[in-house]
């Protein structure tokens, strides 16, 4: 049997504690977005680590971005 493309059997179960609130809310969730428990924690923790991911490309946009900005001042600072 097959979840995701991934046979099942490959899948490495893993223990996990949390407070009854959280699992309160995580069980909404699941039920709002059709997955069971254990999909709502997975599909949250890939989309955290793949914003994790976008958003350190943004940072280091503007980073770049910022260094420019201070090149150009400084050249617009030179003009007569």
């Amino acid at each position: 049997m097959t979840k995701g493309g991934e046979k099942i059997g490959n899948i490495a179960p893993f223990g996990l504690r949390m407070l009854p609130p959280l699992r309160a809310q995580l069980e909404a969730a699941a039920q709002q977005s059709g997955r069971s428990l254990n999909a709502e924690i997975v599909f949250r923790l890939q989309s955290t680590l793949e914003h994790g991911a976008i958003d350190g490309r943004i940072d280091r946009m503007l980073e770049a971005f910022e260094q420019q900005q201070k090149i150009i001042e400084a050249l617009l600072g030179k003009l007569p």
